[in-house]
């Protein structure tokens, strides 16, 4: 959230936590307030199992739906589009293969930089 945040220019205004349920922001873009929520499931990993983007899809309101279903397929679901979903099969990396990668590039990577200074605004936005 904070890579997509910073890179559309959007702020942050609050910040919410539900204690193991959800955490909520609102943040400010040039046509509004956009609301985003990370809702917990109960019990499991914590991963990203679904990503709902609400937006305008050829002037109607919809949204794009990445769901997982199995451990490399995710689903992308076009809601109030007439379309078949499509499918994408992918291997995500691990934590560690993740990190390994970060530590191993020596340069200076501006998108990451600022991505990780809005993280830093939307965790604080919800502790204070």
């Amino acid at each position: 959230m904070s890579w997509l945040t910073s890179q559309l220019g959007w702020t942050v205004q609050t910040g919410n936590v539900q204690q193991g349920l959800e955490i909520g922001w609102q943040l400010h873009a040039p046509h509004g307030v956009v609301p985003v929520r990370i809702r917990r499931l109960p019990e499991g990993p914590p991963e990203v199992l679904t990503l709902r983007l609400q937006c305008m899809l050829g002037g109607t309101p919809g949204a794009v739906v990445i769901r997982a279903e199995e451990s490399r397929r995710h689903v992308v679901v076009l809601e109030n589009v007439v379309s078949a979903p499509r499918s994408a099969n992918f291997q995500a990396p691990s934590l560690a293969e993740l990190l390994s990668k970060q530590l191993s590039d020596r340069e200076r990577d501006p998108v990451f930089t600022e991505s990780i200074a809005v993280a830093q605004l939307l965790a604080r936005s919800v502790l204070d």
